[in-house]
This record gives structure tokens, C-alpha cells and sequence, in this order.
């Protein structure tokens, strides 16, 4: 049965280092190495540019653990990807983290895991930094356009789900915010990679 070794893989994208300019290039070429597919390598530079690196690296996995498979690595490898794109998830919230921690300020439902790419992207592009204080909320746009924004943009890659924002944002963090405080912050989805170990957490509102 062959495994991944990750050691190995770091190793060899860094040896491609002076020879591909962007990270996605350099794992669409270890997909195509690893799946023994050379001539679809601009197809596995796409995937590697579009979808999420931890799905890609659960469909190699699945692949390369896999038993009989005749050499034809690359069509396994994309009907594992789809069927992981596909599973459905728990609601997502929408967060707005800031420095210390983050408000959860609404929900995501009824949407899979080939979903996320569409949604950071859609959160990316609404706005790069929001501002709460005493005079209210500002942005590049009202910030309770964001769910009608997000709605559309799913429809548009012919995908459904549907974003509410919450009357009640959550706090979650390590501080506490001063009455009229401004308070700068940047869209995200879920929740943060970093474990935020809050002591002080409340369900104020700013």
C-alpha cells in the first residue's frame, strides 16, 4: 500500500523552487508526478489554483492508499475530489476578526465543501477592512448587503445556500472592548485556524 510522506513532497516542491514562479504551479506538477498523469499537468496547476489544498491532499491520499488501481490514478483522483467537494456541511458562521479575537456575525447553511472557495472569495472581494465605533459600522459598502451579495455569487457558480446575518453579534476573545472604541476588522469564514482560548467570552454587542 503506498502512503504519502510528506517530508518527501516538502522536499521536492522546494527543489522546483528556482523553476515554477507560484505555489499552485508547484503542486499541480507533484499531482501530476503522484498520479503518474503528465500530459493533464495544466489541468492539476487549475486544481490546485481553485480548490482547497486540503481536499486535494485527502483525494491523493485516498489515491495513493488505494489497492488495484491499474495505473489509472488520475480518474480516481478526480471522482474522490468531487465526491469531497460534495459532502455537505454543518452551518458555517461568518466572522469578523479582529485583534484578540472575532465576532460571529452571521450564518452560512445548506452548502458543501466545494462551496468554500466561492464564499472566501465573495467575503475577499465585499471588503478588506470593516470598522465598528460609536458612529456605527463603515466599510466600502453597508455591511447588511453582504448576504444578498454572497447569494448571488453562489447562483452565479450554479450553487445554493443561504447567509443570514445575526441581530446579536457574538464576541469571542482574549479582550474586552471600550464603550466607543474603534474596532477594525476583516471578514472570514468559520473559525479561525488558531484555538482562541477565551475566558472573558460574552454575547455583547458593539
Amino acid at each position: 500500500m503506498l502512503t504519502i510522506n510528506l517530508q518527501q513532497i516538502v522536499e521536492e516542491i522546494n527543489a522546483r523552487r528556482n523553476h515554477i514562479r507560484y505555489p499552485f504551479q508547484e503542486l499541480g506538477v507533484m499531482l501530476s508526478e503522484k498520479l503518474a498523469d503528465p500530459r493533464h499537468k495544466a489541468l492539476y496547476m487549475k486544481i490546485a489554483k481553485n480548490e482547497e489544498q486540503e481536499l486535494i491532499m485527502g483525494a491523493l491520499h485516498y489515491v495513493l492508499a488505494s489497492k488495484d488501481t491499474a495505473g489509472n490514478l488520475g480518474p480516481l483522483f478526480m471522482w474522490k475530489l468531487k465526491e469531497l467537494k460534495a459532502r455537505p456541511l454543518l452551518p458555517l458562521f461568518i466572522r469578523l476578526e479582529t485583534e484578540g479575537g472575532y465576532f460571529k456575525i452571521g450564518t452560512i447553511t445548506e452548502i458543501t465543501r466545494g462551496d468554500i472557495p466561492v464564499l472566501i472569495a465573495g467575503l475577499t472581494e465585499y471588503t478588506e477592512e470593516i470598522k465598528l465605533s460609536s458612529k456605527g459600522i463603515s466599510g466600502k459598502e453597508p455591511l447588511e448587503n453582504l448576504p444578498d451579495k454572497l447569494t448571488e455569487l453562489l447562483k452565479e457558480f450554479k450553487r445554493k445556500g443561504t447567509v443570514e446575518l445575526l441581530n446579536k453579534w457574538q464576541w469571542i476573545g482574549t479582550r474586552t472592548w471600550q464603550k466607543g472604541e474603534t474596532v477594525k476588522g476583516v471578514l472570514k469564514l468559520g473559525r479561525p485556524v488558531r484555538n482562541i482560548i477565551n475566558k472573558n467570552a460574552t454575547s455583547d454587542t458593539m
